[in-house]
């Protein structure tokens, strides 16, 4: 006999997609000065991507034990695929998970104040067929 298991997702959460020709740890340094958060490297993310291939994403993250929230920058684009392909013209995801109620438009004008920072937009998880790739833990 065949189980199949449901696993169903929460995508409460908010997630800006940010353009910006910087690398990975200057836009983290950035943002981590702009928003008062200390996000550093946590880790890579593996993709599966086409042909049996896997694109690394950089992950940097941050714990704010006070107010609850979880922040994470993630890289969209590598040499090998993209985190969202839906989403080609961002480079970098922010994505922050919190319990206490954001103010997205505050976070949005707050990011694109930064000077490396070329556009920043805040997107809907449930619009992308490869949301999931959003999900980890």
């Amino acid at each position: 006999m065949m189980h199949t298991l449901d696993v169903s997702y929460s995508y409460d959460f908010l997630l800006f997609g940010i353009s910006c020709h910087e690398s990975s740890h200057r836009l983290c340094w950035f943002l981590n000065t702009k928003l008062g958060v200390e996000m550093e490297f946590e880790r890579e993310i593996q993709v599966p991507q086409k042909a049996g291939r896997k694109s690394g994403h950089e992950m940097y993250r941050f714990y704010d034990e006070e107010n609850s929230i979880t922040w994470s920058l993630i890289n969209n684009r590598t040499e090998h695929g993209l985190l969202l392909p839906e989403i080609k013209q961002v480079d970098y995801f922010l994505k922050v998970e919190d319990e206490a109620f954001m103010e997205a438009d505050v976070l949005k004008k707050k990011m694109i104040e930064i000077p490396v920072v070329m556009t920043c937009f805040n997107l809907k998880p449930t619009d992308y067929k490869s949301k999931d790739n959003l999900i980890f833990d």
